[in-house]
């Protein structure tokens, strides 16, 4: 089930109160949607504008790949209990753009993809779809989940939208932490948890 209620920025960015050093590394021509999100977030945290973030090295896209939009994303990660352990196995979610319109999905495909992608990003309007497959994750703060660096698996649809999409950070996320090894205790398998989270998704494409 997704979560249509209002954004709630502070929620969502508060997890970087204790971190005032960062820097938002996006590089020159930044969009206007990724501009925004930035805002917000400094706004919510009382920084001005010369006070800035930073993603983590690790989760930087690699040289000649541009960013071209963001979304922030609002709904739920999904857990199974497996015998033993709580697993990731999809997410719902709506994805707005700068303006709080809805713009798309976010969801799993049923089954990895043969190059191994499953978190998949869909747009209506143009329509278009991107798969990819998670290959860096950060725990940036410890209430709240990874921020992640994915590459591209599968692409489809618009090219102004994910048609031509090479990476994807998640960052600036908010809630979606996986259940606690105490809420295993009586738990069943094929048990089902959701957990509400935020996040704010950057698309990257070839630098031509």
């Amino acid at each position: 089930m997704m979560h249509r209620g209002g954004i709630q920025f502070l929620a969502l960015f508060i997890l970087l109160h204790q971190v005032r050093t960062f820097t938002l590394v996006y590089g020159n021509g930044i969009p206007s949607s990724c501009v925004k999100l930035e805002a917000k977030y400094k706004q919510s945290l009382g920084l001005d504008g010369t006070d800035t973030v930073e993603i983590p090295e690790d989760l930087q896209v690699p040289a000649g790949n541009k960013l071209r939009f963001c979304y922030f994303a609002e709904g739920v990660q999904e857990y199974k209990f497996n015998g033993t352990a709580w697993n990731n196995f999809n997410a719902s979610a709506i994805l707005l753009g700068r303006e709080n319109q809805i713009m798309g999905q976010h969801f799993y495909l049923p089954e990895a993809d043969n190059l191994g992608g499953q978190p998949t990003w869909e747009t209506f309007s143009p329509w278009s779809m991107v798969t990819s497959k998670p290959l860096k994750k950060i725990l940036v703060m410890k209430d709240a989940t990874a921020w992640v660096l994915l590459q591209s698996t599968h692409e489809s649809g618009s090219r102004k939208r994910f048609g031509r999409v090479t990476y994807t950070q998640r960052l600036f996320t908010s809630g979606s932490l996986s259940p606690n090894s105490s809420s295993s205790e009586g738990a069943v398998y094929g048990q089902y948890v959701e957990s509400p989270y935020t996040a704010v998704y950057a698309y990257y494409t070839k630098h031509h």
